[in-house]
């Protein structure tokens, strides 16, 4: 198995506000958290339900129409690629799992 495909695609709703900075030259990045939900029956026969929150970062043009047209709760699929960030904050090590997004649809119906 030579060829690795880093790629996820999940659907989920939008936690937050989602928050647009602008880096110059025209360039902007928006960071924003994505819930998927997961349904199941505990031991008991009751439904569960458990949220996992997803970090997802987009840039420049979808980042902008994104800012623009979505908002806390918007249904959005999502792809991209998984990446790992490390780092140091007061002599402890700090790790991070973020979508880098390359491709989106907003799934939220028309008014």
């Amino acid at each position: 198995m030579n060829n690795v495909v880093n790629r996820v695609m999940l659907i989920g709703n939008i936690g937050g506000t989602p928050e647009l900075k602008e880096l110059g030259n025209d360039n902007h990045v928006l960071n924003l958290s994505v819930a998927t939900n997961v349904y199941y029956k505990d031991n008991s026969g009751n439904r569960q339900q458990k949220t996992t929150w997803h970090r997802v970062v987009a840039w420049n043009g979808a980042a902008k129409f994104l800012a623009d047209k979505c908002q806390t709760g918007s249904r959005l699929l999502v792809e991209g690629k998984l990446e790992n960030k490390q780092w140091e904050k007061n002599g402890e090590k700090r790790y991070s799992t973020e979508i880098r997004l390359t491709e989106f649809m907003l799934l939220d119906s028309k008014d």
